[in-house]
């Protein structure tokens, strides 16, 4: 039985945190959790978009972002097997807002999201 493709999504996307970093500076690595408030907003913007995973089969990417003054995604890198998925992650995230306090702006963090 299929199921439409944004209810698909949503029971698809996974997030782990685990291996989360946040980046304070060039010379400064700090390890870190990406909290669970951060892993919500990411998972509900991914969760609106047009994408047929059915069609793709089990996935992962992982996401390097942060967080900027505006409280809009920056994302530094995606990286999958997988090209037009990390292509369809980076566009649908980039510059989307994020809503969360002033200390966990401005770090990078490092998520993996498994696509199941």
């Amino acid at each position: 039985m299929k199921t439409p493709n944004v209810l698909s999504t949503v029971v698809a996307i996974v997030m782990l945190a685990l291996n989360a970093e946040a980046k304070g500076g060039e010379n400064r690595s700090v390890s870190t959790e990406v909290s669970s408030e951060i892993t919500t907003q990411i998972r509900q913007n991914l969760a609106f978009t047009q994408f047929n995973q059915n069609l793709m089969g089990e996935n992962e990417v992982i996401l390097e972002f942060s967080i900027n003054a505006q409280q809009e995604l920056v994302i530094e890198s995606v990286l999958s097997e997988n090209g037009f998925l990390a292509r369809h992650v980076e566009k649908v995230l980039n510059g989307q807002k994020v809503y969360t306090a002033a200390e966990k702006r401005e770090k990078t963090y490092r998520l993996k999201l498994k696509f199941i």
